[in-house]
């Protein structure tokens, strides 16, 4: 599987309200829990990619660009509190553009919000809490076509609500 993961920029009202020295410091390490899924996804054999946003000074319009340039299959957005809303309007976004990506969530504003999935059904899963196994096997499940009930540590809508799979173990 073709995979992007996407620490999205902070966008729009967020920036304006937090000024460039704040959300600078936001931002001021790498995107490691993007690293740790691109090397486990790597591992397997999937084609990774990261586009982190807010170094490379991508606006949601930009990263849509580097993924139009690199085709995927299923898109990955970390969310945090701070820059969900620009998460969630990408997602929008991509979805408008590739129907057919796959679009997961993951980080830590959707693991403690997992029941925004019902205002965002641009996103077809959430990954909760660690998401190295979880992700691993959910590439998995896209590429085989599997029903994802079986994957710990998920949440997904159907229907208007959301249903979640058993709650993953910690990473030993």
């Amino acid at each position: 599987m073709r995979v992007i993961l996407v620490n999205p920029c902070l966008c729009g009202d967020t920036v304006q309200r937090l000024g460039p020295i704040t959300g600078n410091l936001f931002y001021n390490s790498a995107p490691l829990g993007l690293g740790y899924l691109a090397a486990v996804l790597e591992r397997k054999n999937h084609d990774v990619k990261i586009i982190d946003a807010p170094v490379e000074g991508l606006s949601i319009a930009g990263v849509i660009e580097r993924i139009a340039d690199s085709p995927a299959d299923i898109v990955g957005i970390t969310t945090h509190t701070i820059s969900a809303l620009s998460a969630y309007e990408l997602a929008r976004q991509i979805r408008n553009k590739f129907p057919g990506v796959k679009i997961v969530a993951g980080g830590p504003h959707i693991t403690s919000n997992p029941h925004e999935l019902l205002e965002h059904p641009e996103l077809d899963v959430a990954v909760l809490g660690e998401g190295e196994v979880t992700f691993e096997e959910l590439a998995q499940a896209f590429e085989d076509g599997r029903d994802l009930a079986g994957i710990k540590g998920l949440a997904y809508n159907r229907g208007g609500k959301v249903f979640f799979t058993p709650q993953r173990e910690f990473i030993s």
